[in-house]
């Protein structure tokens, strides 16, 4: 009987790649079993979504008033976030080029928006250290009182990548509503597919993050 390749990974390896040990078992490699066909097929039609978000990425941040530099932002900005909203809630994972990019159309665009180049990397690097400082704090946490993560590794990245979009007052914001969202999600999901919770439920809480911080930041532009 072939094993599917989402019930080998847990909740605190999923963007990792690694398979949490079972029993005396090894840890496995998950990327392995995609050479092995035991991976779910890439997303169809993942190239289309991303074009659509990105054409209403780039209509909403004109709608709020934005300029031509945050227009070309805002729709890669959507486009890569309907990427890690698909990838991550399908696949369980988070692509390290998708967080790049998003990394990189930051940085440019507040060199475009920001006089002092200085103060801007002084502050986003700022911002991006304490972001991800905080999720590996809780992580930590939650690791030494439950033996598990709590945080995978991609949202931590994502972390780092939002320091270019979402300010200090703004961060609360961002992570209640990711917060709200993903357990409306696993709910929602569980309900529809008659599933009891457990601590094996999947909750891609990277995904809403990314939708929470797009829709933050087009909002405060």
């Amino acid at each position: 009987m072939k094993r599917s390749w989402l019930r080998l990974l847990r909740d605190d390896g999923h963007d990792t790649g690694w398979a949490e040990p079972r029993g005396n078992e090894s840890f496995r490699k998950g990327r392995s079993l995609h050479r092995r066909g035991l991976a779910p097929s890439r997303l169809r039609h993942l190239g289309l979504w991303a074009t659509l978000a990105a054409v209403l990425g780039a209509g909403a941040a004109y709608a709020f008033g934005g300029d031509g530099p945050t227009l070309v932002a805002s729709g890669v900005f959507a486009g890569l976030t309907m990427r890690i909203f698909a990838t991550d809630i399908r696949l369980r994972l988070i692509y390290d080029c998708d967080i790049i990019m998003i990394y990189t159309i930051g940085i440019l665009l507040n060199i475009f928006e920001i006089n002092n180049m200085y103060l801007f990397l002084y502050s986003s690097i700022l911002r991006s250290f304490l972001y991800v400082s905080l999720f590996f704090s809780v992580n930590y946490i939650y690791r030494k009182c439950r033996f598990r993560d709590a945080i995978g590794r991609g949202d931590m990245k994502l972390a780092v990548a939002i320091g270019d979009f979402v300010d200090l007052p703004e961060f609360p914001l961002v992570i209640a509503l990711a917060s709200l969202l993903t357990l409306a999600f696993g709910v929602f999901r569980n309900v529809s597919r008659e599933r009891s919770w457990s601590r094996y439920t999947y909750l891609p809480f990277g995904a809403f993050f990314m939708a929470s911080s797009y829709f933050v930041w087009v909002v405060h532009i």
